[in-house]
Parts: structure tokens; sequence; C-alpha cells
């Protein structure tokens, strides 16, 4: 989990916010949820294998994901989605639109540096990867509301 959303949503808790960080489930060891601090629940979806994966490997994953947060936020619901990623974002725009949930969108690049390695063949970021503003994936989040 990145530190910086952690720490976010630690603040967010302590403020009297009730946060539940929903992730992809990346190993099979992973509990469905967990408390790590009050008012903060890490909630571990089924979407794909249950293992860590190649960047390149995520993309194809967004429909899954978005299909097992869809589940679980019609049990568990919110009043707001912030999307970490471009992934999140495109999995959960659908979702949030379905259930009139206000969505925020934070875009963080998976892109590797230039000294992350990789392995044989892996590109430096999924071809997927809207290109900006001028993709119409990214302008669907302005007119969707």
């Amino acid at each position: 989990m990145n530190v910086v959303v952690r720490a976010h949503a630690e603040e967010l808790a302590r403020a009297g916010h009730r946060v539940q960080l929903i992730t992809r489930r990346s190993s099979p060891e992973l509990p469905d949820e967990v408390e790590p601090v009050p008012g903060l629940s890490v909630v571990h979806l089924d979407a794909g294998p249950p293992r860590l994966l190649a960047k390149g490997e995520h993309e194809a994953l967004i429909q899954p994901f978005g299909d097992a947060l869809r589940a679980r936020l019609a049990e568990h619901p919110v009043d707001l989605i912030h999307a970490e990623h471009w992934y999140s974002g495109l999995a959960a725009l659908p979702v949030a639109a379905e259930l009139g949930v206000p969505m925020v969108q934070s875009y963080h690049s998976i892109a590797a540096g230039s000294t992350t390695p990789l392995t044989e063949g892996e590109r430096p970021e999924s071809p997927g990867r809207p290109a900006g503003s001028g993709d119409s994936r990214a302008r669907r989040t302005s007119s969707s509301r």
C-alpha cells in the first residue's frame, strides 16, 4: 500500500471519518478486511489472481476490479469514492455513476523509473494508459455528472 495513501486515510479516520481503503487481493493469505487503526478498514477484493502482478498485468483487471468494487459498495455504501491511479479510476467511474456517489480521482503513474528493473520485454508503461486530457476516457469524468 502506498504510504501517502495510508497516511491520508489514517488522518481522515482520526478526524472521525469512516474510511475504506479498497484494493485488490495480492496474496491468498490476506484477510478480506483488516482495521489497522480505528475508523480505517483495508479491504482486499478478489479481482484477478491473488498474487503480486507485473505492472503490465494490471490493465486487464480494470473490469473485474470494478465488478468487485460494485459488489462491495452495494453491501457497504460510501459517501465519496477517491480513486488512486488511472486503473482504479476507470474501474470506479461507472460504479460511482451507477450509485450516484461523487468521485475524486488522483492521477499517479505506475510508469517504471529509468533505473527500475523490468522483466524481459516488459514496457515501462502500460500501453492502455490514457495520454491525458485528450483521451476520451479522461474527458468522461467531467461529462458524467
